[in-house]
């Protein structure tokens, strides 16, 4: 990994994942969890480059959902719209020939003049690893076996034991179990 970041070429990636607070860190200073979240978050993203460079080729699928796709105006509020994308797989084909694996869910809201993001990772068992959301801040959730292990608020590690953080996860893990619920109910 040190020489995908190590690259010239690259810079624009490491730009990328310093904005999404990706960067790698030291072995030795890093969560073994968090460093495997990240990497796949990492790797989820290239599959979904390459998803879209042949979609017709791939094994990842998309399912779209827009919200106010005519961009009627809404009351008190203006320009509103929200774009959800599902990218999922095939899970154990054994057990169901079907792609129903979710793998991540991209979130983009306008809403005025503003602009809001979010994502959501799954491993491969379905459980969310990771949060991302934007709007005036950039928070980072970590997860592992549906236990939060760390919060970032832009650059600062939030305490876990703290009402409002606790709140705050709560929040994220309950916006991701409706978009999940809206995943598996348009697949059937």
């Amino acid at each position: 990994m040190n020489a995908f970041i190590s690259s010239g070429r690259n810079s624009a990636a490491l730009a990328l994942l310093t904005v999404f607070g990706l960067t790698p860190l030291s072995a030795r200073n890093e969560d073994p969890q968090i460093a495997g979240v990240r990497r796949l978050y990492q790797e989820t993203n290239q599959k979904l480059v390459e998803m879209r460079q042949a979609p017709s080729e791939s094994s990842i699928y998309q399912v779209e959902l827009t919200v106010n796709s005519g961009e009627a105006q809404y009351p008190a509020v203006g320009t509103y719209k929200e774009i959800t994308r599902f990218y999922y797989t095939f899970g154990d084909r054994e057990k169901n020939p079907y792609p129903d694996r979710l793998l991540k869910i991209e979130v983009k809201t306008i809403r005025a003049a503003r602009t809001e993001s979010a994502e959501y990772l799954f491993d491969t068992s379905g459980a969310l690893v990771f949060c991302f959301s934007k709007d005036e801040t950039e928070l980072r959730y970590y997860f592992a076996r549906g236990k939060i292990l760390h919060v970032l608020r832009n650059e600062a590690t939030l305490d876990l034991t703290n009402a409002s953080t606790r709140q705050m996860v709560q929040s994220a893990q309950e916006r991701a179990r409706r978009l999940v619920d809206i995943f598996k109910n348009s697949l059937h």
